[in-house]
């Protein structure tokens, strides 16, 4: 045996002993050698080749000098380390090609877009002003009408008959994607191609609809295509973790092939579609975006026969120290004031005329009959209304809704006579006042916005509502350059310029609308002039005042959809604290293990035919959780597998009691899980961070549960069950459960509402129920007779 006290000696020593250990050990191999820990690090210099020489002087039987295996296990390591070298410079030249390419197809596509809304418009003016030299009065206006109803009515129908979830802006709906929520037909070719060719016919009709909203639901949609393409060679979940980066890098891109804006379309997709967000995926949305942005300024520049490369709405307003006097600041935060207020008011008549025509009995009888009605209605009101030679003379004239910025944008006085090209904002013969037609485009467009949106058509809410707040800000402006002619201290000083109240005009409202702050960088690069204090002040007070008031209008309209989105926890969510995840999860979870066959599996999806994904357990006694699979893979296993035959065949019967081959299906091996004890507010953080769908709620391991979103959306929405105050702190959770077990089903027995229920009762605290019995059993009774329901309860 070797003595400890040898630990304090040189490495030369140790290293000696060592050797002499081992020759020891080769001699008398029953002798036992006990090296202590100390001398095993100093025996590092000793190399392998002493005892191989070792070895061979000592003719140990059976030994092999392994220097080739040693040279073929190297050579072995390097090809793997090649092999990973290889692969990450792959991934990273994929990530790049994949958001140029995407940054390339969609700038192309904007300005093809682009091009044919020109012809469509400019063909509609030419054959408008050919009727004008007609002795009948009458066919202007019949030509007027019905080149519009045309365009809208072809609109509605290429979106209702080939692709229905094309209708409306998309940005809901890719704010409700992205926060986890599947929508898998939001994100198709068809879906693709129908917003492509409706957006062109709507926004070719001349109507006030925006191009902004529904691009950035395009641009998505060609992320998930490329995505889907370059990717479906990979791993099982690596395109699945990556999805939804590629799509927030398509929203930002829609913005800036819009607006020739990218890094305020990097910003704004981050507000309007992301509560938190991943800093990782910054410079995916500035490449694609500033791909997308460079080639569509480029390409505008070309096809419109510019010189140069401008920005979208080029301005030439004075240079930011010459263009405004600090004594105006309030004025531009009085700007923002207004602007608050009437874009909460704007949002508030929006939801109103859509919740008109969906409540109104008449308008949802003629509908449902003839669903054609609807878009050539509005449109022939619409239309009607900016008709040129009645009323529209008031709002502009000949002059296109889209096209108004141009003229808000001037750097002159509309009301002095060295300003030219707005004579059509004069009236015709020039004796209309300009804050006349002004007030009347403000308030005409106020509620014609909102009845263009509800259209069936692809139609956006962000381009719109940037050209009435530039409306309201040129408005404002000329007001002050009528009391201040030469400016606030003498001609020889700063002037005032109602082009920059305009441009914070439109940013205020803008910003108000969709509670976005982004929206001033955006306009800073749609002008190419940059006045960061007056735009900022007043985009702040509109976004403040608004937000206050009411939620934005994608939120707003994700409501009116009722998009499976998970809202905010309410201000007033003192009661959340006492609820933990043992009060809203599921129990007695559908689930397999590695002992199910696959006839279980086939019994499982057809018995659970709406869930998405199963929990997979060790066993059906210990039940800890090892995975989870999606319910797309399992019938994908089953179709490989069992094949076409059917059931009653020996061999499918066989094949079908074998156990399933968890490698073969592709398990995630780690699902998110949960304790039972998990406080409310950190299960909701959780579910908008991660974005998740569900949560499996897990104690030491063993599977007690899952939560899902629905669950914990239902938990906020019946937060305050109506008519209940005297209700527990748990007892929106309970009636969230009760209602989501009965909710759109029809009981004509007690046994049906038992059968029913019976799996909700589990997950009720009883204590909770019994404190509120006379209130639960009314409750219960309204919702069971609302859906059909004889009895009493």
């Amino acid at each position: 045996m070797v003595d400890d006290s040898s630990d304090n000696e040189s490495n030369a020593s140790g290293d000696e002993l060592l050797d002499d250990d081992i020759e020891k050990s080769l001699e008398s191999p029953n002798l036992e050698i006990d090296v202590p820990a100390s001398k095993i690090k100093k025996s590092a210099s000793f190399s392998s080749h002493k005892f191989f020489n070792l070895a061979d002087q000592l003719h140990v039987p059976n030994f092999k000098r392994p220097v080739q295996n040693v040279y073929l296990k190297y050579k072995l390591d390097r090809s793997v380390i090649l092999k990973r070298w290889r692969k990450n410079i792959l991934l990273a030249a994929e990530d790049w090609i994949f958001l140029a390419l995407l940054g390339t197809i969609m700038a192309f596509f904007s300005v093809a877009m682009d091009q044919a809304i020109e012809q469509l418009q400019l063909f509609h003016l030419t054959v408008f002003e050919l009727s004008q030299h007609s002795s009948n009065d009458i066919l202007p206006y019949c030509i007027w009408v019905s080149y519009s109803v045309f365009l809208v009515t072809l609109s509605a129908i290429v979106v209702r008959y080939l692709e229905p979830h094309a209708i409306g802006s998309g940005i809901p709906e890719m704010k409700t994607i992205l926060r986890g929520v599947i929508l898998k037909e939001y994100l198709t070719l068809k879906t693709l191609i129908s917003k492509m060719i409706g957006l062109t016919l709507s926004l070719g009709s001349g109507i006030p609809i925006g191009k902004e909203g529904p691009f950035v639901h395009v641009a998505s949609v060609v992320a998930n295509l490329l995505s889907r393409f370059v990717h479906s060679s990979r791993g099982i979940y690596e395109n699945e973790s990556r999805r939804s980066e590629m799509l927030a890098a398509g929203c930002a891109v829609g913005v800036a092939c819009t607006f020739s804006a990218p890094v305020g379309g990097v910003l704004f997709s981050i507000e309007v579609t992301s509560v938190y967000f991943a800093v990782r995926n910054y410079w995916r949305g500035f490449f694609a975006a500033a791909c997308s942005a460079t080639l569509f300024r480029i390409l505008r520049s070309v096809f419109g026969r510019q010189v140069i490369v401008v920005a979208f709405h080029q301005t030439t307003l004075p240079l930011y120290r010459e263009a405004f006097h600090l004594e105006e600041l309030p004025i531009f935060a009085w700007i923002g004031l207004i602007c608050g207020i009437l874009s909460a008011c704007f949002i508030v008549v929006h939801r109103n005329m859509v919740l008109f025509m969906r409540s109104n009995k008449c308008v949802k009888t003629v509908l449902q009959r003839i669903w054609m009605i609807c878009p050539i209605l509005i449109t022939i009101i619409i239309t009607s209304i900016i008709y040129p030679n009645g009323y529209g003379s008031f709002l502009g004239g000949i002059r296109r809704f889209g096209r108004a910025p141009i003229d808000f944008f001037k750097n002159c006085t509309w009301t002095s006579p060295n300003c030219t090209g707005i004579d059509h904002w004069k009236g015709p013969d020039g004796e209309y006042s300009i804050f006349l037609t002004l007030f009347c485009f403000i308030v005409t467009f106020f509620f014609l916005i909102a009845l263009a949106s509800t259209l069936p058509v692809p139609a956006g809410i962000f381009g719109p509502s940037f050209v009435l707040g530039a409306a309201m800000g040129r408005l404002i402006g000329e007001y002050v350059a009528v009391l201040y002619p030469d400016g606030l201290y003498g001609p020889s000083d700063v002037q005032i310029f109602p082009g920059l109240y305009s441009i914070v005009g439109a940013a205020a409202f803008c910003g108000g609308v969709t509670h976005t702050v982004s929206v001033a960088v955006i306009v800073f690069e749609m002008t190419g002039q940059i006045y960061i204090l007056p735009v900022m002040i007043a985009v702040l007070i509109s976004n403040c005042i608004c937000s206050y008031l009411q939620p934005s209008i994608y939120d707003s309209i994700i409501k009116l959809k009722k998009l499976p989105y998970l809202p905010d926890i309410p201000p007033s969510a003192s009661r959340f604290h006492t609820v933990r995840v043992e009060h809203l999860m599921t129990k007695n979870v559908k689930h397999l293990s590695k002992d199910s066959t696959y006839s279980e599996v086939a019994k499982l999806l057809l018995e659970e035919p709406h869930f998405k994904a199963f929990p997979i357990v060790k066993n059906n006694e210990n039940m800890i959780l090892i995975g989870s699979c999606s319910r797309h893979k399992l019938l994908r296993s089953l179709e490989n597998h069992l094949g076409n035959k059917t059931p009653d065949n020996s061999t499918t019967m066989e094949k079908g009691q074998q156990l399933i081959d968890l490698e073969e299906i592709g398990v995630d091996p780690a699902p998110f899980q949960l304790v039972e004890n998990t406080p409310f507010f950190k299960l909701h953080s959780l579910f908008l961070l991660l974005g998740l769908n569900r949560a499996y709620v897990t104690d030491c391991g063993k599977l007690v549960g899952v939560v899902s979103l629905r669950d914990l959306r239902l938990a906020i929405e019946k937060a305050q069950p109506p008519n209940s105050p005297d209700l527990n702190p748990l007892d929106y959770a309970t009636w969230g459960i009760l209602e989501a077990a009965i909710y759109g089903r029809k009981f004509r027995t007690i046994e049906e509402l038992k059968a029913a229920l019976q799996e909700a009762w589990e997950r009720i605290d009883l204590n909770v129920l019994a404190s509120s019995v006379d209130n639960w059993r009314k409750r219960l009774r309204a919702c069971v007779q609302a859906n059909g329901g004889y009895f009493e309860i």
